[in-house]
């Protein structure tokens, strides 16, 4: 019994310090029709960077202002056109904030992706992205970094 705490005690810096910083995730469900961005970042980290004061209101406003920064810092194209998402959906639950944003369109043709994500590495240069691309079955995930902020893929998925 002894041992076993030793050894959960011991695992516990490795995950602490594992990336190194804070970390948002986008979760990126393609379609034919549509495509689906959930993100999601705990709510401590908005309150750390200081977004919450980038709002007037941050109780009635922050999914409107979290959405209009992740489209001025995300450049998401597919096929060499770029993809506008609309936010459908805003909540927080057990500390998490969560936004669910779409696009529509034709999204039948296999090709190209292209996404930059340079989302919150202003406010903090170790903070991480990780983005995980899903279509039907197959998904891929990355980490984006201020020093690696991109991925493009070709054929996707």
């Amino acid at each position: 019994m002894r041992s076993l705490i030793w050894f959960f005690l011991g695992l516990l810096p490795t995950g602490v310090f594992a990336h190194g910083g804070h970390m948002a995730t986008f979760s990126y469900q393609l379609t034919d029709t549509y495509i689906v961005l959930d993100f999601r970042i705990e709510q401590e980290i908005i309150e750390h960077l200081g977004l919450d004061k980038s709002c007037a209101s941050y109780q009635q406003t922050s999914a409107l202002c979290l959405t209009k920064y992740i489209q001025e810092k995300v450049d998401f194209q597919l096929n060499d056109c770029e993809v506008a998402f609309a936010l459908e959906e805003a909540r927080v639950a057990k500390g998490i904030f969560h936004l669910k944003l779409m696009a529509r369109g034709d999204f039948s043709q296999a090709g190209t992706l292209e996404l930059k994500n340079t989302c919150f590495f202003s406010y903090d240069k170790k903070f991480e992205n990780r983005v995980i691309v899903q279509k039907g079955a197959f998904a891929k995930s990355y980490r984006l970094s201020a020093s690696h902020p991109q991925i493009k893929l070709n054929p996707y998925l």
